[in-house]
């Protein structure tokens, strides 16, 4: 059982819920629970690498969601990026 903070080389050294996390400026990894509903976030983190840099990604059942996307110069900038609940509207679907 892993504890939150302990030493970690890729994601399967984590409790469910965390990802493995590399501590800028230096060669270690901890484990670090990952991003819930309504933290910030960053979005398009590669979600199948074994180690994150900056911070874990979203919570399962949540998605990293900018308030704007805008692009310049060929540079894609989020703003105010938040994880969020998923969508699961089904209003469009047809009734069975």
């Amino acid at each position: 059982v892993a504890v939150e903070n302990a030493g970690c080389e890729t994601n399967a050294d984590c409790d469910e819920g965390e990802c493995c996390l590399q501590i800028q400026y230096f060669r270690v990894s901890v484990c670090k629970k990952l991003r819930e509903k309504d933290d910030w976030c960053m979005p398009e983190i590669d979600l199948n690498i074994q180690k994150h840099k900056f911070m874990c990604p979203c919570a399962k059942g949540l998605s990293c969601v900018p308030e704007v996307k805008e692009e310049k110069n060929g540079v894609t900038i989020y703003k105010n990026s938040k994880c969020l609940e998923d969508s699961t509207d089904t209003s469009d679907e047809p009734s069975l």
